[in-house]
C-alpha cells in the first residue's frame, strides 16, 4: 500500500488515497463530501433497483407467471429449453456489443503524460527530483480501435470489447494521466444501461454469469458519470475517484458488506 520515495526512504503520499498535507493531488477533499453522500444514495437506489431486476427475470426462469405462454413456461424447465435461453442470452449480449459501439463515433486515441517512464516504471515524486521504484508496475490500458482510423480509438469499443480488468481499470482511471479526457457522458451513461439490461435479463439464465462484476462496473459508470456533474460544482474533481466510491458503494448496496467492500475496492 505504500511506496517509498526513492533513496530518502520517506513515504510518497501522492501514492495514498488520503488528503495530503503536502499538497499531493489524492483526487478528492473534505469539501466533496456532500457530493460522495449523494453519489452513495444514487447508487444504493440503482443497486435497490438492479436487485428488483434480477429478481423478476431469476424468479421467472424458475416459476414462470401466469401471463407466460403455456408452451413457453413448459419448454423452460426442459434441457433443450434452458439451452436456446443461453443462446439467445449470448446472441443478444454479442448483437449489442456489436451494435452499440457503431452507433459513437471515433475519436483521437489519447497519450499519456510523463507520469511513467520509458520502463514502464512509475515516476514517483521525491521532493527536489523524480526517482524511480521498481516495485511500481505500470499495467498499459488497450483502447480498442474496432472500425476507427489507425491512431483513433472507439469509446465504446473500449468498455464493451475487452475483459472485466480493463474495463475497470479504464472506469478508475485519472483524467490528467491523459492528453485528453477518456470517456464522454453519453457514452458512459450508455455503456451503463446497456449492462444494467443485459445483466437484469440474463440473470438466473443457465450458463455462467455472476453479480460481483457487473454490479462493480455499474457502480464505476455511474460514479464517472456523476464526476461529470461533479465537475460542474468542483473543477478539480477527479471522476475517476467518483468511479471507485460508486462502485463500493453500488456493492455495498448489493451485498450488504460495506465494510469488506470498501476494503476490496480501495486494494
Amino acid at each position: 500500500l505504500v511506496l517509498y520515495s526513492a533513496n530518502e526512504g520517506r513515504v510518497d503520499y501522492a501514492s495514498l488515497v488520503i488528503s495530503d498535507p503536502n499538497g499531493s493531488s489524492t483526487g478528492w477533499g473534505v469539501a466533496d463530501l456532500p457530493l460522495v453522500a449523494v453519489l452513495a444514495a444514487l447508487a444504493g437506489a440503482l443497486s435497490a433497483a438492479y436487485t428488483v431486476a434480477a429478481d423478476f427475470f431469476g424468479s421467472w426462469r424458475r416459476r414462470p407467471g401466469a401471463w407466460t405462454p403455456r408452451w413457453l413456461a413448459s419448454a423452460m424447465g426442459t434441457r433443450w429449453g434452458m439451452w436456446l435461453d443461453a443462446v439467445l442470452g449470448a446472441a443478444l449480449n454479442a448483437s449489442m456489443q456489436v451494435l452499440l459501439p457503431a452507433a459513437f463515433g471515433c475519436r483521437a486515441a489519447p497519450t499519456t503524460s510523463n507520469e511513467y517512464g520509458p520502463d514502464g516504471s512509475l515516476n514517483v515524486y521525491t521532493g527536489r527530483r523524480r526517482g524511480l521504484t521498481s516495485s511500481a508496475i505500470y499495467v498499459p490500458r488497450t483502447f480498442v480501435r474496432y472500425s476507427c482510423e489507425p491512431g483513433d480509438f472507439s469509446e465504446m469499443a473500449t468498455l464493451m470489447l475487452q475483459n472485466e480488468e480493463g474495463v475497470v481499470k479504464h472506469l478508475f482511471a485519472r483524467d490528467e494521466l491523459y492528453s485528453e479526457k477518456l470517456f464522454t457522458a453519453p457514452v458512459v451513461l450508455a455503456f451503463l444501461v446497456y449492462f444494467f439490461f443485459i445483466a437484469s435479463v440474463t440473470f438466473g439464465g443457465a450458463f455462467p454469469a455472476g453479480v460481483f462484476i457487473p454490479n462493480m462496473l455499474m457502480g464505476a459508470s455511474l460514479g464517472r458519470l456523476f464526476g461529470f456533474f461533479a465537475e460542474q460544482v468542483s473543477p478539480s474533481v477527479n471522476k475517476g475517484t467518483y468511479a471507485l466510491i460508486g462502485s463500493a458503494a453500488m456493492l455495498s448496496g448489493f451485498t450488504r458488506m460495506t465494510a469488506a467492500v470498501t476494503v476490496i475496492i480501495i486494494e
